[in-house]
């Protein structure tokens, strides 16, 4: 998922993501990552209209 990371962020794309929120639920969001850390991403949510953070450790899959 890395490298998914590191060419949405280069190339400004969009990344789909399925991710397991803190209360366990599954969403699938479409996202612009505008920084990455070693915690978590802070992006652009399609889905929710607002910058969110995500942690890397509810992220199941990344792809462009």
């Amino acid at each position: 998922m890395e490298t998914v990371f590191k060419i949405a962020v280069r190339e400004g794309r969009v990344v789909r993501l399925i991710y397991l929120d803190r209360e366990g639920k599954l969403t699938e969001r479409r996202v612009r990552i505008l920084q990455v850390t070693s915690e978590d991403l802070l992006a652009w949510c399609g889905k929710s209209k607002d910058y969110r953070r995500f942690r890397r450790s509810g992220i199941l899959a990344a792809e462009l």
